[in-house]
């Protein structure tokens, strides 16, 4: 009968490759006469593209709304409405403490409840009632788009590794945007454009990517 085959470990790629069918491919002798042989080739070239590359870079266009909204709201409404520097400093301390700091417990949650893309909607969500809300309470708006950038990145990013598996260009081309975003939100806001509509209506059309 048939010798049995040993189960692959999953850290063994050359094992792994013997039993897939692609692994093997037909290489001829180069000695005239001889038969063909098959040759075992333990490495393929990666994919370059792919549907999930695509959902990763739409994704990565809500991700530069997200920090533009966020960034517009700290130099736009924050800044302005802060009393002096120690108000100003207090607020913009208090919105990375929770932009940066809450993603740590949200990554924790998302894991424990696999509910990523929900985190990352509802993250965008709070982002873009920041913007009107900031506009009367600076306080208020820091918070909110604070809580929501981190949901944000945490669930949308988690989503994004799972997806992609072991490959780097998906989550590249997802985090990539974010800084145009930061650039986009603080030029917005130093400058004082009335750009609050717009960017939360984008956000808000962008939904159904999430």
């Amino acid at each position: 009968g048939e010798r049995p085959r040993p189960e692959p470990e999953a850290d063994d790629c050359r094992r792994m490759a013997v039993y897939h069918p692609s692994a093997w491919t037909l290489v001829h002798d180069p000695f005239p006469g001889m038969p063909a042989t098959l040759s075992l080739v333990t490495s393929r070239p990666p994919r370059t593209w792919s549907q999930v590359t695509t959902d990763a870079l739409l994704l990565g266009f809500v991700h530069m709304l997200v920090d533009t909204a966020s960034l517009y709201v700290i130099f736009a409404d924050v800044s302005r409405q802060g009393a002096d520097s120690k108000g100003i400093l207090f607020l913009v301390v208090l919105y990375n403490s929770l932009a940066f700091g809450g993603q740590a417990p949200l990554g924790a949650i998302a894991d424990r409840w696999s509910c990523y893309r929900g985190m990352g909607a509802a993250g965008a969500l709070l982002v873009a009632a920041a913007l009107p809300l900031a506009a009367s309470t600076a306080l208020a708006g820091g918070i909110v788009v604070g809580i929501g950038n981190a949901m944000f990145h945490v669930g949308v990013g988690g989503f994004v590794l799972r997806e992609s598996g072991d490959r780097a260009t998906e989550s590249g081309v997802f985090v990539g945007p974010g800084a145009l975003g930061v650039c986009a939100g603080i030029w917005f806001g130093l400058h004082g454009i009335p750009a609050r509509p717009v960017i939360a209506g984008l956000l808000l059309a962008c939904m159904p990517l999430l």
